[in-house]
């Protein structure tokens, strides 16, 4: 199952630094993983060498543009 696009630095600049800076916060949300899913989760984002939020987005994009 490859939904993840293989161009996933390009994909990282989607995401602007949003730390401490006023009016350009990104939505957020508070999500609870099995341990397995957490697992998972955590090696697949740092084999792409990226943060697990971006993975998610990552796959939440591909799904979306599947259907």
């Amino acid at each position: 199952m490859s939904m993840i696009p293989q161009e996933n630095n390009m994909e990282r600049s989607k995401f602007p630094p949003t730390q401490g800076r006023k009016g350009h916060k990104q939505k957020r949300i508070n999500m609870a993983y099995t341990p397995e899913n957490y697992e998972f989760l955590h090696r697949k984002a740092r084999m792409l060498g990226i943060s697990m939020t971006e993975y998610m987005n990552l796959l939440i994009d591909a799904a979306r543009r599947e259907n």
